[in-house]
């Protein structure tokens, strides 16, 4: 016969071995999203300043690794019964918060069994010390469903010691055991960690920023002079103290929306308040920059830190309370098209839209929110009147329909940009021309350049820059003439564009001394290969191509003196652009 329970004997819903271990399975994306909840309580308690403290020591093997890591604020503190709710799962002091960063309740213990076994907290108001502790291993081996006394208790001194605002009041959260670091390093994991925190905090650490409370963030290996301070990480490139290399003084991008023009930047949406229930409207901000001019000009061709700086910033950041939550590609865009780098854009919310954000409750980012448009919305099935009645699917249409207008009319600046710009010429060009000056080889174009005046070779030059500048719509003045003959006369072989109706992609011909590749524009290699390459960023591959037409062009320049007679090699690039161009046709034809 069935024996009724009692409230004693009945088992807990969750058993807390099996909940502390799904929680450090569930865990956290990387050590940065992790370290990121506490400093979210340090925010949230007032602290003006945050210290990250790593402890390191040797192992047996003589390798220095992490031992402990330290977090200290000088917010508020906590009193005995907050305190007591920290180390919970599933409870805090701001569960029906929507003003700011918290809300969820799991922050301080989820995250901390993600990276370590053990997390002491210790927390003081006018100078008395309260503290407790979570162990992984005593809740494995001793079944406990309760948290630890709280007890009065002094902060360890050598922790006290290596703080730089110790003040009245504060709070230290201590990592022991750190078994789930992604490093063991302490100096790797400040290289690790910083690129994110810097821009997922980048609001607070602007000292310019007059709309959230600003921090300091420090990072410290104790018992050394390793210290080192977060500085905005800025996708936007808008602010002027960031951690751009080269350019950590100023920002390379404009804002291209206005954030209170409700056919730009502001989004209201309509929602039931999760709170009360009631109809509400709130607001969405969206945000989009691109690179200035007099920057693009100077930093395009360029392989640098700067450069790599702009392509680990590539994407939609997407922002909770001045807090960065999520970032990432969203199906917006290809992000292998160097092309996007040179843009960035955010989407700027309140908590109290966290359901249709699909906010996680560790904070590490949104869900469903990618780009729709008509075919997305074909693909999917989704129908006008589903779009109507949810606010995300019409968030989601307003974002992808708005982002669309900026990065089209950015293109349209970017390739007005190219126009304008003269083409002083690649790095291929003249890499190409530092090595085959080296030889001592007569060439057709040195033959016939040597019957030339000095004034006949800079009228030619100046006739096909001319020519060249009228094809791309631009308007050079008589020192951009120069600076450009200047530039292309002494090279041996150089590179230039035509246009004319034949099978052959590219033709030879002599300007001034110089053997000049004609690349034809009407061919259609040109509109499937080259001009994609071209108007791309990555410059390597359209140098890759280059140096091959430059090293066909200089075979063809040598032998013609003596070998193979210049009507031969028209033969030849003829039949191989009669070649190109059927084998591209029936690809056509098969797509």
């Amino acid at each position: 016969m069935f024996k009724k329970s009692t409230s004693n004997n009945r088992p807990p819903i969750v058993p807390v071995k099996t909940a502390i271990n799904a929680f450090i399975a569930s865990g956290y994306k990387s050590t940065s999203a992790a370290v990121s909840e506490i400093i979210d309580n340090s925010i949230e308690a007032e602290a003006k300043n945050i210290e990250l403290i790593v402890f390191d020591e040797l192992n047996n093997k003589g390798i220095k690794k992490i031992k402990k890591i330290v977090m200290v604020d000088d917010g508020i503190g906590m009193d005995e019964n907050t305190l007591a709710k920290s180390l919970q799962f599933g409870n805090g002091s701001r569960l029906e918060s929507r003003k700011s960063l918290g809300r969820f309740g799991i922050g301080l213990p989820n995250s901390s069994v993600s990276q370590c076994n053990r997390v002491d907290v210790y927390s003081w108001r006018n100078n008395k010390t309260l503290h407790t502790y979570l162990s992984v291993d005593e809740i494995n081996k001793n079944d406990n469903q309760n948290i630890n006394e709280i007890k009065e208790n002094e902060l360890p001194n050598e922790i006290k010691k290596e703080i730089n605002s110790l003040g009245k009041n504060g709070t230290v959260v201590i990592w022991s055991d750190c078994a789930r670091l992604d490093v063991a390093k302490a100096e790797t994991l400040y290289n690790r960690i910083t690129k994110d925190i810097s821009r997922t905090y980048r609001y607070f650490l602007d000292k310019k920023n007059k709309k959230f409370k600003t921090i300091n963030i420090t990072y410290k290996i104790a018992n050394s002079e390793y210290l080192k301070s977060f500085k905005p990480n800025d996708p936007m490139y808008l602010m002027e103290n960031s951690t751009t290399p080269d350019y950590e003084k100023q920002a390379i991008m404009a804002l291209r929306t206005k954030d209170d023009d409700n056919n730009e930047g502001n989004i209201e949406v309509k929602i039931q308040d999760p709170l009360t229930g009631k109809d509400v409207k709130a607001n969405v901000t969206f945000r989009y920059s691109s690179i200035k001019p007099e920057i693009y000009n100077k930093e395009r061709n360029a392989t640098s830190k700067f450069m790599t700086h702009l392509k680990r910033n590539q994407g939609i950041s997407f922002v909770r309370a001045g807090r960065e939550i999520d970032f990432g590609t969203f199906e917006f865009f290809d992000p292998s098209q160097t092309t996007e780098r040179w843009w960035g854009c955010e989407i700027m919310f309140d908590p109290i839209l966290d359901e249709v954000f699909g906010v996680s409750n560790n904070k590490q980012g949104v869900k469903n929110m990618n780009y729709l448009d008509v075919t997305q919305k074909k693909d999917l099935d989704i129908s006008d009147e589903e779009i109507n009645e949810s606010p995300k699917l019409l968030l989601r249409q307003e974002i992808s329909k708005r982002f669309k207008k900026f990065k089209d009319s950015y293109q349209k600046k970017r390739n007005q940009i190219l126009k304008d710009t003269p083409d002083k010429g690649n790095r291929a060009k003249t890499t190409f021309d530092e090595v085959v000056k080296g030889r001592k080889v007569v060439t057709n174009s040195k033959i016939l350049g040597a019957g030339k005046s000095e004034t006949q070779k800079t009228n030619e030059w100046k006739e096909l820059i001319k020519k060249r500048a009228e094809a791309a719509g631009q308007s050079l003045t008589p020192k951009q003439i120069d600076d450009l003959i200047k530039d292309n006369k002494s090279l041996e072989v150089s590179i230039e564009k035509g246009s004319w109706e034949a099978n052959q992609f590219f033709t030879i011909e002599v300007t001034g001394a110089t053997a000049v590749i004609k690349v034809n524009t009407s061919h259609p290699f040109y509109e499937m290969m080259y001009k994609p390459l071209e108007e791309s960023d990555d410059k390597k591959i359209t140098e890759v191509l280059d140096l091959l037409l430059m090293s066909w062009a200089r075979l063809e320049d040598e032998l013609v003196v003596k070998d193979i007679e210049q009507k031969d090699f028209s033969k030849i690039r003829d039949r191989w652009g009669q070649h190109l161009l059927d084998t591209l046709d029936k690809l056509n034809k098969l797509n």
